[in-house]
Formats: C-alpha cells, sequence, structure tokens
C-alpha cells in the first residue's frame, strides 16, 4: 500500500515538475526572442540614421570616409547595408567584394520601385522584401534623403531574420 502511494506520488511531483521546466524554458525562449528582435531593430534603426547623418554633412558625395562608415557598420553589426539611388541602383554597398572592387553582386540588381516608393523621410523598421535584392522578408530599416540639389538617396540596413530559436 506504500509503495502505490509513493509511486503515484513521485510520478504526480515529476510530471509536474517535468511541465513546469517545459513553461519556464518556453517562456524564457520567447522573452529572449522578443529582446533579440528588438535590439536587432535598433541596431538597424541606428546604422540608417548615421549613414543618413554621414551623406547629409558631406551632401551625398559618397567619399572613402562613407564608405569606410558603411563597410564598419555592416560587418560589425552583421547586417548588409545599401545606399541607393533614385532609380533603384545601388551606388554603395557594404559587403566585401564592394570594399574590394567598387563593385559587387548588389550594383548590378535594380531595387523595385515598389520598395522604393514606400521608403520614408524617417528611418523605420520593418519585415519586407527588399525588391530586387531580397526576394524572401527581412528586417529593414529604410530612410530616403533629399540632398541640397534635389537627388534622392535611399539608404537601406537588413538583416536576416533570425530568431532565438536558431540560437539554441
Amino acid at each position: 500500500m506504500r509503495l502505490k502511494f509513493f509511486n503515484k506520488l513521485f510520478f504526480t511531483t515529476s510530471g509536474v515538475f517535468i511541465v513546469t521546466l517545459t513553461l519556464v524554458f518556453v517562456l524564457m525562449t520567447v522573452a529572449v526572442n522578443e529582446a533579440f528582435v528588438s535590439e536587432k531593430q535598433n541596431v538597424l534603426l541606428s546604422c540608417s540614421n548615421t549613414i543618413a547623418s554621414e551623406l547629409a554633412a558631406e551632401d551625398g558625395d559618397v567619399s572613402e570616409a562613407t564608405e569606410s562608415v558603411v563597410t564598419t557598420l555592416s560587418k560589425v553589426n552583421d547586417i548588409d547595408i545599401f545606399i541607393i539611388d533614385e532609380f533603384g541602383k545601388v551606388v554603395l554597398c557594404g559587403c566585401d567584394d564592394f570594399t574590394v572592387n567598387h563593385t559587387c553582386i548588389h550594383t548590378d540588381l535594380l531595387v523595385s520601385n515598389e520598395f522604393l516608393n514606400n521608403v520614408p523621410e524617417e528611418a523605420h523598421v520593418e519585415m519586407s522584401a527588399i525588391g530586387g535584392i531580397y526576394d524572401n522578408l527581412n528586417y529593414s530599416a529604410s530612410k530616403h534623403i533629399t540632398l541640397s540639389d534635389g537627388t534622392k538617396l535611399n539608404i537601406v540596413a537588413a538583416s536576416d531574420v533570425m530568431t532565438a530559436y536558431e540560437l539554441i
């Protein structure tokens, strides 16, 4: 009799313990995922604003200093950064090939008008497919600036969609 009671109590307690641990694990995973996404969005916004202020200070001239800022931000934050002219052509890219050769696979691509027409004055983050560059959804921060001569440049900082589930 005592052994049956002990077995019932042991397995019930073990079951409750396992269910509790599972719930704690799921809740922690969701919390870490939310924190990761929030941090990634803040990084994208910060990079877009930094590059916009650099370009505005140089009135749109893409100098070595601007290339250096774009490349450094791209590498340090593990994101793709593009400066796109008003016609959808990538004029500056943060990838390694562009740094070495001043051309890369992205400079041969045209960004869709649909994406360019939705780039706001103020940087914001959204899940979007950057038509012409990416077909899949990515977190991207985009912003456009108008230079003193009326030329419009679009700044896009994009990141692959990655969640905490991929980190575990």
